[in-house]
């Protein structure tokens, strides 16, 4: 068959252990990613849970939510480092050496110079292809199949056929220290002006005059404003950073508006309650910036 069709291109290469630990990474940072945002939001729901006089039926979900989550995660990361240990044995031992026709791609791994496994791979039979920086991953029948980027030229028939799909296309994100610190930061601005309303909500308990116990938020403002110096840094760097420098200027800014009124504010709640600045307000408040967050997590402009 092979004799009768002409090849339209072929690559050649191996995959030294840099590359298996990148590999690997790309498959990890999104499930600390998942970690870290799940936590968050366990956290939140615990002090929700203690200031609403909640906290043992919410503490019997979220230790049920943690033991199921907890199976889940420790399994998946298991998984990732077992094949990654076998990867790093094996995978830098090989050779791999790719030919693309018209309707299909051939792939002969090589190790120790001898032929060990041979596969057509039909382009139909393509389900999912995941694209990074430096790697582009074709899955096909529970089977991974990475060719280095760099090899391929812009007119490559495997770019030829992602672009006439792509809805079976994904984009990796980049993952690593900065940008597990961005989204951090920027989850934790979030919470901690929730948390701040919560903290003075609890302080006032059922007497009057939340307001005045409104200055705890000035406590929270170094998040923010380690959102907003992390942004810059990004920027300088080259990374996304538009998400971390507008939600930490718009969540100082609130945070030092609303702590203001400990000390601007009359003590008199009926007066108080004049200015229009009730408890069912503040809640309005803080569904607004949950709003902003989900818009600049949606967008994630640059």
């Amino acid at each position: 068959m092979e004799n009768n069709i002409s090849e339209i291109e072929s690559y050649s290469f191996t995959l030294n252990k840099e590359d298996v630990e990148r590999l690997y990474n790309n498959a990890k940072y999104p499930l600390i990613r998942n970690v870290i945002i799940i936590a968050i939001i366990v956290l939140y729901l615990a002090i929700c849970g203690l200031s609403d006089g909640m906290f043992l039926p919410m503490l019997g979900f979220l230790i049920a939510f943690l033991s199921i989550f907890s199976v889940v995660y420790i399994k998946a990361f298991l998984n990732l480092k077992k094949g990654k240990a076998e990867s790093l044995e094996k995978v830098p031992q090989c050779f791999y050496s790719y030919k693309v026709y018209e309707n299909y791609i051939t792939v002969e791994i090589f190790r120790n110079g001898e032929l060990t496994r041979f596969q057509q791979i039909n382009f139909s039979d393509i389900k999912l292809i995941r694209e990074s920086n430096e790697f582009i991953e074709l899955y096909v029948q529970n089977q991974t199949f990475i060719l280095k980027r760099e090899l391929l030229p812009s007119y490559s028939a495997i770019y030829g056929f992602m672009y006439a799909n792509p809805s079976k296309v994904k984009q990796l994100k980049c993952y690593d220290k900065w940008t597990m610190s961005s989204l951090i930061l920027f989850l934790l601005s979030f919470v901690v002006f929730f948390v701040g309303f919560i903290v003075a909500d609890f302080m006032t308990g059922d007497s009057f005059g939340l307001h005045k116990n409104f200055w705890v938020l000035f406590l929270f403002t170094p998040v923010p404003i380690a959102s907003i110096i992390l942004g810059f840094v990004l920027k300088k760097k080259g990374y996304k950073y538009k998400k971390n420098i507008i939600a930490g200027f718009i969540l100082l800014g609130l945070m030092c508006l609303y702590g203001s009124f400990a000390f601007i504010l009359p003590d008199n709640p009926d007066r108080f309650e004049a200015y229009g600045y009730s408890s069912l307000q503040t809640s309005a408040s803080q569904e607004n910036a949950f709003e902003i967050a989900k818009q600049l997590i949606h967008s994630d402009i640059n």
